[in-house]
């Protein structure tokens, strides 16, 4: 899967259904989706991928007092229309086009929706739509004073997915995407927040329940992100059969054990085999956990080796936005590099965090007479990665010792053991 932003754009608004709006729409020029991108995708071995935001969103007023606009998206205002910005000549029709491109290159497309909160923002901020239709039902109050909103996603109002009328819009929107757009299966940004009850997070609330019964939602990909900003937010786990899953805790272990070298390695295992104490349950299947190394929220996989510590100082804010929590590592230079030795570490070691479970040309030696060849594996120790050393590989405990930290191997058929995911750090030929 690959994450990204769509290039669409045209205007729209509401979406005609008369005559005369369908003879303009046949005016207008062919604008298709670039064949070369999606050929580069298809050579790449991508299957689906997953858009950031491109509903209609608005820019908070805060941002653009200090000239700055909204660039991902997550701030919603026309959910049924793409956002102008993106498209050539008119949103629908080239989005529902794109979609089209690629599926007859057999890629899906997984986009990211935002119904936890609206670009209504909180009490302070405008009156575009649900406000001033009923604000009492739409949002979630305080219930020690109801001028104030909740503020379960950070940005100042959540909408309450428990009462009638805010299900039935939002299952109606989802239908329209996966019915008239042909989209694969949605993201659902915080959706910890769409399943909250009066008590909290609930794993039988109504928008659960009615998406596992839907016959046209339960049959595409529901992928939740499965936290948000409230009290007890983090819900990890919980969500329902039919769901998948974004598993940080995959994010985090890879960061750290091949990054930071500070992860466990059962829970490094734990991590790589599927994270089962956390999805295998109530039915739920393989692909309930969705593994990634970056998204996003935070550092890019090429942050991640370029950078100890963020700097968001361009954005007006004094760094104080985003996450600390990086597991980073910058590799020996701060920011960009041009030592060649900086830079071939961080290529090996952004293949590591990705190349899981890739087949491999070739495997450890457990027998001396067959070792051909000893690699400087630039620290890291093989008796450190969890490597099964025989006792009689001698050879391999005095490469160790003398300083080079090196595993012996010969050219062998592939493999897809943990020990191959872990010797591709120190020999980009592997990855």
């Amino acid at each position: 899967m690959v994450a990204g932003r769509a290039r669409l754009a045209g205007n729209s608004g509401t979406i005609a259904k008369n005559n005369n709006a369908a003879a303009a729409a046949e005016e207008q020029p062919n604008v298709e989706s670039s064949p070369v991108a999606i050929e580069h995708l298809r050579r790449l071995g991508v299957t689906a991928v997953s858009l950031l935001p491109i509903q209609q969103h608005l820019t908070e007023h805060a941002l653009a007092r200090r000239g700055a606009r909204h660039y991902w998206g997550y701030n919603t205002l026309t959910f049924y229309v793409p956002d102008a910005r993106f498209a050539a000549v008119e949103s629908v029709r080239e989005f529902r086009t794109m979609v089209t491109q690629l599926h007859a290159a057999s890629i899906e497309a997984i986009v990211d929706v935002v119904f936890n909160h609206t670009a209504e923002s909180d009490q302070r901020g405008p009156t575009m739509s649900w406000r001033g239709l009923d604000n009492a039902s739409w949002y979630r109050l305080r219930h020690e004073d109801a001028r104030f909103y909740e503020n379960h996603s950070g940005t100042g109002n959540s909408l309450d997915l428990s009462q009638p009328r805010v299900l039935q819009f939002v299952l109606d929107c989802l239908r329209y995407w996966v019915a008239d757009i042909h989209v694969d299966g949605f993201r659902f940004d915080l959706a910890a927040s769409l399943a909250r009850g009066a008590q909290g997070f609930d794993e039988r609330h109504p928008f659960l329940v009615a998406v596992s019964q839907d016959p046209i939602l339960s049959r595409v990909k529901l992928i939740a992100e499965p936290w948000d900003a409230g009290p007890g937010g983090y819900q990890l786990g919980r969500f329902p059969p039919g769901w998948s899953e974004w598993n940080d805790r995959y994010r985090d272990a890879t960061r750290a054990f091949w990054v930071r070298k500070t992860a466990d390695r059962g829970e490094f295992a734990a991590r790589l085999a599927g994270s089962s104490e956390l999805f295998h349950h109530g039915r739920r299947g393989v692909f309930a956990g969705i593994n990634y190394v970056a998204a996003h929220d935070g550092f890019t996989r090429h942050d991640v080796l370029s950078y100890d510590r963020k700097h968001n100082e361009r954005n007006g804010e004094e760094n104080r936005d985003g996450s600390d929590h990086n597991l980073s590592w910058n590799c020996g230079a701060e920011g960009e590099s041009d030592l060649l030795m900086v830079n071939t570490l961080r290529s090996r070691l952004k293949r590591a965090l990705v190349r899981r479970g890739q087949r491999a040309q070739t495997r450890f030696c457990t027998d001396l007479s067959q070792v051909r060849r000893c690699r400087n594996c630039l620290g890291y120790d093989p008796c450190r990665l969890g490597i099964q050393r025989p006792a009689r590989d001698l050879s391999l405990a005095r490469c160790a010792r003398s300083g080079l930290r090196g595993a012996h191997e010969y050219p062998g058929r592939g493999g897809q053991s943990m020990a191959l995911a872990l010797r591709m750090a120190s020999d980009p030929s592997l990855a």
